[in-house]
């Protein structure tokens, strides 16, 4: 009776496996054409894997992809931590997705010159976020990176007003208006 049930459990969760990874394919395929770059990511993590380079296990929407677990793009088992592959890609997605992964520091150049070369200069684009920091967090943050005592730094922070989207230029000009 338990090998039955075993047996039973086991078959059930292979054909879940199954049925996920087919609807993964089916969007990908047809409606929205990413084979092509799964294979192209696939090639590039795999390249600094076999050069001993370190790659994180991924992160943002793409750990939802169990095709990408599958073929070694991503290192999470996207199953096991109930993460959903529509966040990564669905037909109403506006934007491009595309898949947050980490190299180590030190060689990630290794990996970028692989691929400009295996894929040509023309084909290849690097892409950078920017972030913004808050007025008084932008302040803290170069006051412990100077060595500023964090007590200077603190009374320093609190003269920047608590005003959605204040700038420290803004800060400063509001505080010359007070003075005068």
């Amino acid at each position: 009776f338990f090998f039955f049930f075993f047996f039973f459990k086991q078959k059930t969760a292979y054909e879940m496996l199954r049925s996920l990874v087919g609807s993964e394919m089916c969007i990908r395929d047809s409606s929205m054409g990413y084979i092509d770059y799964y294979l192209i990511v696939r090639d590039f993590v795999l390249y600094a894997k076999s050069k001993g380079i370190v790659v994180g296990p991924g992160r943002g929407s793409g750990a939802g992809s169990i095709a990408a677990y599958c073929v070694g793009i991503t290192g999470i088992d996207p199953i096991k931590y109930n993460l959903l592959f529509e966040r990564f890609l669905n037909p109403e997605r506006i934007s491009m997705p595309d898949f947050d992964i980490d190299f180590c520091y030190e060689r990630r150049q290794e990996v970028i010159d692989y691929v400009v070369e295996k894929y040509g200069a023309d084909h290849v684009a690097q892409i950078i976020t920017f972030g913004t920091m808050a007025a008084r967090a932008a302040i803290r943050d170069v006051g412990r990176v100077m060595g500023v005592a964090y007590s200077t730094v603190d009374t320093i922070a609190k003269l920047v007003p608590m005003s959605l989207g204040i700038t420290i230029n803004r800060a400063l000009n509001l505080s010359l208006i007070h003075i005068s």
